[in-house]
């Protein structure tokens, strides 16, 4: 004969909610693992992969992700380039709170792409995101002060929001400051502290860093003269696209300074190099412009 089994009410309703809150956390590390698979394919570029695990219901209302997939339609990474739908996820994001969407959607204003251009609203957005401690905003507020866009040109508060930027380790926001400290702008003059900043970004890989570093390496001013420095540092601004460090480097090969034997092949093709380096920059400046 069967057993009988009975359970009171209190125990079903137990169990029911013992069910209910086990299916939740089944549902939030679905998430999360849709969420970090797809930030991962990201990062790797590998954009395919990321849009699959990113576009799925449940990681699309991670405030990250909707970032993430604004970002891949503003420039076209795995789908069709759409700036209507890069805004789209972007505003989506900071209707959660998201500084770096509201970086993002200055920087739509700030270039004119898939917003009309306005660098007033653009600094206004970066406001936004700088206040919530965003480093890339923080720069960009550093700036539009330093060069009065959208907002009246202010040193001090270009020097306030690029030491911002430069104390969570961005590289342009750091030799900016570095310049600042150098000219004495916005506030007092420190060369010794100017060329710190110099090297601290030049490490981190700034081209204009390196240039200046190796200019005050090859002069004497601030520091003792290094030839061998200086040439290394002008080497490394060049290798990366810097006309003035390749410039330098031509005249360093054509006269023989800083104890190099002199090479006139070898400044020409530094010559040819610059040369080009400058034309392409034109271009990129003509069709983008500051953001």
């Amino acid at each position: 004969m069967p057993t009988s089994f009975y359970m009171s009410s209190k125990t079903v309703k137990c169990l029911v909610y013992s069910a209910f809150l086990f299916l939740a956390v089944l549902m939030t590390v679905a998430n999360a693992d849709n969420v970090s698979k797809g930030l991962m394919f990201y990062k790797n570029k590998q954009y395919s992969q990321a849009l699959t695990y990113l576009t799925r219901p449940d990681a699309r209302k991670n405030p990250q992700v909707q970032t993430t997939l604004g970002r891949m339609y503003f420039y076209g990474l795995g789908v069709k380039q759409d700036y209507a739908r890069a805004l789209e996820w972007h505003r989506k994001a900071v209707e959660q709170g998201s500084a770096k969407a509201e970086y993002r959607i200055g920087t739509m204003y700030g270039s004119g792409k898939g917003l009309p251009k306005d660098y007033k609203k653009a600094f206004e957005w970066y406001l936004k995101a700088g206040k919530k401690n965003d480093e890339e905003a923080q720069y960009n507020l550093g700036y539009y002060f330093h060069y009065g866009l959208g907002i009246r040109q202010d040193y001090e508060q270009a020097r306030f929001w690029y030491a911002r930027a430069a104390a969570q380790g961005h590289a342009s926001a750091i030799v900016n400051l570095g310049v600042f400290f150098y000219e004495g702008l916005g506030g007092e003059r420190d060369r010794v502290l100017a060329f710190m900043l110099y090297k601290k970004a030049a490490e981190l890989g700034n081209a204009r860093a390196q240039f200046n570093l190796a200019e005050l390496y090859r002069t004497g001013r601030v520091t003792s003269e290094n030839p061998g420095k200086a040439l290394y540092w002008y080497r490394k601004s060049a290798d990366q696209g810097t006309v003035k460090a390749m410039r330098k480097l031509a005249v360093i090969y054509d006269k023989g300074w800083l104890g190099q034997p002199v090479n006139k092949p070898l400044a020409r093709e530094w010559e040819r190099k610059a040369d080009a380096a400058e034309a392409r920059q034109r271009r990129e400046e003509t069709e983008s412009g500051p953001v």
